[in-house]
């Protein structure tokens, strides 16, 4: 069983929202053995696919944003879509001025952090981007934003239901929101036959 286990890290916003409906969907009628899935920040996944001690690693990416992974060591599949969208509490009063904003920012072993950061490049004109408070976990940003505590880039994914029910709301418009790709990530050396056959039915 252990041969046939497949091995997945995730960063958490993934976990907890895309991963479980992702894995039905790619069983197909044909239900895998056995699963385990590593959820933690996107630098420690990364180390965990770089040392072999997970087979696919699975995450929001950008076009504009290259991952650390080596190229030539790593291939990657796209296997969905987010957004990142500027979102504050619906009870939070912080004005209109873009500049006053209050900021709730990833630290830098996110990585939606590396690519707000990338995102908001230049645009400190704009906005105040002294973060107020960070965290490498989007559940505890979306607490903060929820808390009144200031404005953060949220995934779609992760906040639909908040959305839905008018507790969070835009705080700029959508011009500000950052199209993702999900993508799952394998070394480009041979892995266990179980999962070079969950690869290969992934398709292109």
């Amino acid at each position: 069983m252990a041969a046939k286990t497949l091995q997945f890290a995730a960063t958490h916003s993934l976990s907890f929202t895309f991963f479980p409906r992702w894995l039905r969907n790619t069983e197909n009628g044909a239900p895998i053995d056995a699963v385990r899935l590593h959820s933690d920040s996107m630098a420690v996944c990364e180390q965990m696919l770089i040392h072999g001690q997970v087979q696919f690693l699975l995450c929001h990416r950008h076009p504009d944003v290259p991952p650390l992974l080596a190229p030539d060591q790593f291939i990657g599949k796209k296997v969905g879509e987010d957004v990142l969208v500027p979102l504050a509490s619906a009870s939070a009063n912080f004005g209109t001025s873009p500049e006053t904003l209050p900021y709730l920012a990833y630290t830098h072993e996110s990585g939606l952090g590396r690519i707000v950061a990338h995102r908001l490049h230049g645009k400190e004109d704009y906005l105040n981007l002294k973060p107020l408070f960070s965290s490498h976990l989007a559940a505890v940003l979306m607490s903060m934003a929820l808390e009144s505590k200031g404005v953060a880039w949220l995934p779609k994914s992760l906040t639909e239901q908040e959305m839905a029910d008018g507790r969070l709301v835009r705080a700029l418009d959508e011009s500000w929101d950052i199209p993702l790709e999900i993508h799952l990530t394998r070394p480009t050396a041979p892995i266990s036959p179980s999962a070079e056959e969950f690869w290969a039915k992934l398709g292109d």
